[in-house]
């Protein structure tokens, strides 16, 4: 599963739902915090480099298997109620809202 978003920032929803299908993660720095062990269920990449992005890719389909358990691990690990509790926040914050009183 390869995400390469600069903008995201935060938890990925996609993302998590990749790694707890036990896929191979290539992530950029932006949504790669809390989802993604580099090198165990996946890889940092950088979006502007995209012969190394095709390197970790092709790493990455080596070590499939190994990949893929990291990344089921990852699904004991994932929290579907943070994962809603942040996205809820930032839909709150863009519409200039506050998440908790609603206003």
């Amino acid at each position: 599963f390869v995400l390469t978003s600069v903008a995201e920032g935060g938890v990925s929803l996609a993302a998590m739902e990749a790694a707890s299908f036990g896929l191979p993660l290539l992530l950029s720095p932006a949504i790669a915090d809390g989802v993604l062990e580099d090198g165990k269920n996946g890889f940092i990449i950088d979006p502007d480099k995209p012969q190394l992005l095709a390197r970790k890719i092709t790493l990455a389909l080596k070590r499939l298997e190994k990949m893929r358990n990291g990344g089921l691990k990852m699904r004991k690990q994932v929290s579907w109620t943070d994962a809603a509790r942040e996205t809820f926040t930032l839909y709150h914050r863009l519409l200039g809202k506050s998440a908790h009183t609603g206003q």
